[in-house]
């Protein structure tokens, strides 16, 4: 089924991060799962362990064109972009081992490709979903370490996912 609109099929970010959200909820049990759409009454609402979902759409992949399938108009169809996960855990509290949190985010994002390509993230298909990069650093505030993981993005947009006006 296309998307309802296509403002609603051009907002990459949000599509990810909720279909990214989701997914890692469900694979992190235990652990709060944030997008920057997430709406928190309070600081005091931020658990630990969490992680911080963010997505962002750098360019278009040269070269590569798809024909909407509603009007047959050509568009850039192969985005790129990353993907970055905050991992935080609070320093003084009992049974949250860091290295397992950043461990167990790694482990779900090697089968992330397949769950976006599946129903979660129904309007595009992710060619490639890598880890890039990874830096430390801390959040002496609230007494917390938080590692951010990067992932490289590749995906296109699908012919059949423009809406039809």
């Amino acid at each position: 089924m296309a998307a309802p609109t296509n403002a609603a099929l051009l907002d990459y970010e949000s599509n990810y991060e909720s279909a990214l959200a989701t997914y890692l909820g469900t694979a992190l049990t235990g652990t709060q799962v944030l997008t920057p759409q997430t709406i928190l009454s309070s600081a005091g609402n931020l658990t630990t362990p969490r992680i911080t979902v963010v997505a962002n759409v750098s360019g278009t992949n040269a070269n590569q064109q798809g024909n909407r399938t509603t009007d047959g108009a050509e568009y850039d169809s192969h985005k790129l972009g990353s993907i970055t996960l905050a991992c935080a855990t609070r320093r003084d509290a009992s049974g949250q081992s860091f290295g397992t949190l950043r461990g167990k985010a790694r482990v779900a994002m090697l089968a992330a490709t397949a769950a976006l390509n599946g129903t979660n993230l129904p309007y595009y298909e992710t060619v490639t979903l890598r880890e890039a990069s990874s830096s430390m650093t801390s959040d002496q505030d609230n007494d917390e370490i938080v590692c951010v993981l990067t992932y490289s993005l590749e995906f296109y947009i699908k012919p059949d996912q423009w809406a039809a006006s």
